[in-house]
């Protein structure tokens, strides 16, 4: 809706008395095109619900407003425009011709009514957006989001008087064509520099990286608590301030410990992100987020953007991310074993296969154990955070000691029978691994240890094969390779990587 002045045609929305029908040839009298929807609500007060006019006393008449007070006076006395507008140029409410149209449109698939919700108080309005797919495709309507709602409900909103429910729609079966603009008087914010700079310094002392005294931590809580506050409140002027705002959020509630408050953002933001975005938002996106839970999933994406972005122009930008990443990273050192030896018990005292995730380079971590005396296998396999994993065969306490005092790896978790202890394997799984890998064939093939992979396993009987000279354990699976299906023998790293070598 527009301000005009009062001799240019609108479609204006105009009240009536008396019935639909009654309305439709009043209409039909006057010289002026005319639409008269009826539209229906559910009532979801009675046990069986179902649809039922909710009223039928909206008309919309294009014309200008001298003329339609014209017709006022004569064949539409029972008509009334709805209340002007306050401002400089008074106009009364109308709608855009394509509203109409897309009003129409969702007459006839609701076969001639109008699904009609009153304005609500507890929905967000939102962007304009154009629909990309489906029967609305290329309309554009407005999109809101109810609270605690996974999907975006997109609806016409119709001179900020009442809604019309089009459809609901995932990300990316819409797009984005003009942000919303301040619905309550709210400052636009813009996060600075100097604010995040705050955040990520508070979030260090949080961590207690560095030495910090309760009174260096409690001003830190209160500035941040009053930063909530301040961006909270405001309005982003663009996409891009949405999905900073909401990032500055999730570290600030890190800071504050509101677990709740966290995560709520982070999926937020990660929602927000998929809409059309740069690799280096994304990427910032992923690094903070890694800084905040140090989450691998995080690190993995983040790896992943930065190889989509070599040789194009946004490489530069994310090589600055970079060092912020190399900052998580080590902080994750320092805290990743300071955390595992409170919380991690194991269950054996023997002297097993531990799967370690190192913090420091592979032959640097190997050459230390050795010196300990402790034999070393590397499997040649990543973590789930795309850290190096180093197999070492010693007991639980040992290996502790050595981690409480160097820090080089963290421990690889299991649970077995509800509890949460170091990851570890038997002699024979690691000599079966090792012998295959040995001496293992062309056609030696890596599985990823998918849910199905797990399924494939549980359902499969143990198997001895020999190998090379050897009995080897593993189970009988089969595998599709170039179109064809071979049964194969399966060797279970477990946790980490399985191999399948051809029968």
């Amino acid at each position: 809706m527009l301000s005009d002045t009062a001799n240019v045609p609108h479609w204006y929305i105009l009240t009536y008395i008396g019935s639909h029908r009654d309305a439709e040839k009043r209409l039909a009298k006057v010289d002026l095109p005319s639409f008269v929807p009826v539209f229906f609500a559910q009532d979801l007060k009675k046990e069986s619900a179902h649809d039922y006019q909710y009223f039928s006393n909206y008309a919309f008449v294009l014309g200008t407003q001298n003329q339609i007070y014209q017709q006022k006076l004569t064949v539409l006395r029972t008509f009334n425009f709805m209340p002007k507008n306050y401002g400089k140029d008074r106009i009364h409410p109308y709608v855009e011709e394509y509203v109409i149209k897309q009003l129409r449109r969702i007459e006839e698939i609701n076969g001639g009514k109008i699904p009609f919700l009153p304005y609500p108080s507890d929905v967000i309005v939102g962007d304009t957006i154009r629909i990309l797919t489906g029967q609305f495709k290329d309309h554009e309507a407005t999109a809101i989001r109810k609270n605690g709602s996974k999907y975006r409900d997109i609806v016409f909103d119709v001179a900020g008087k009442f809604l019309i429910p089009m459809c609901k729609l995932r990300v990316g079966e819409y797009e984005i064509v003009k942000y919303s603009k301040e619905t309550n008087g709210s400052a636009t914010v813009k996060v600075t520099t100097e604010d995040v700079t705050f955040l990520r310094d508070a979030l260090e002392r949080h961590y207690r990286i560095k030495p910090a005294d309760e009174s260096c931590l409690s001003q830190d809580r209160t500035k941040t608590e009053n930063l909530v506050e301040r961006y909270r409140k405001g309005t982003p002027a663009t996409h891009l301030q949405r999905v900073r705002i909401s990032l500055f959020l999730v570290m600030a509630y890190t800071i504050l410990e509101n677990n709740e408050e966290q995560l709520h953002y982070i999926k937020h933001t990660l929602n927000l992100i998929q809409e059309k975005c740069s690799l280096a938002l994304k990427a910032n996106v992923y690094c903070n987020l890694y800084g905040c839970t140090f989450n691998g999933e995080y690190y993995s994406l983040y790896i992943a953007t930065r190889k989509e972005a070599l040789g194009t122009k946004e490489e530069s930008a994310i090589s600055k991310i970079n060092e912020v990443m190399n900052l998580y990273s080590r902080w994750n050192i320092v805290l990743h074993p300071r955390q595992s030896r409170y919380t991690l018990e194991c269950d054996t005292t023997d002297a097993q296969w531990f799967a370690l995730e190192l913090l420091s380079p592979m032959d640097e971590v190997a050459e230390h154990l050795k010196e300990k005396g402790i034999m070393t296998y590397n499997p040649e396999v990543k973590s789930h955070s795309n850290k190096s994993v180093l197999l070492a065969h010693s007991t639980f306490e040992a290996l502790r000691k050595i981690l409480i005092t160097d820090s080089l790896f963290a421990f690889m978790r299991d649970t077995r029978d509800n509890q949460d202890v170091p990851l570890y394997l038997t002699d024979t799984e690691v000599t079966d691994y090792r012998h295959v890998m040995d001496t293992a064939s062309e056609d030696l093939q890596h599985l990823d240890l998918t849910p199905e992979c797990d399924a494939l396993f549980s359902k499969s009987k143990p198997a001895t094969v020999s190998f090379h000279g050897r009995e080897v354990h593993g189970i009988i699976g089969t595998s599709r390779i170039k179109r064809t299906t071979q049964q194969r023998l399966i060797i279970y790293l477990r946790h980490l990587t399985a191999l399948a070598i051809p029968l």
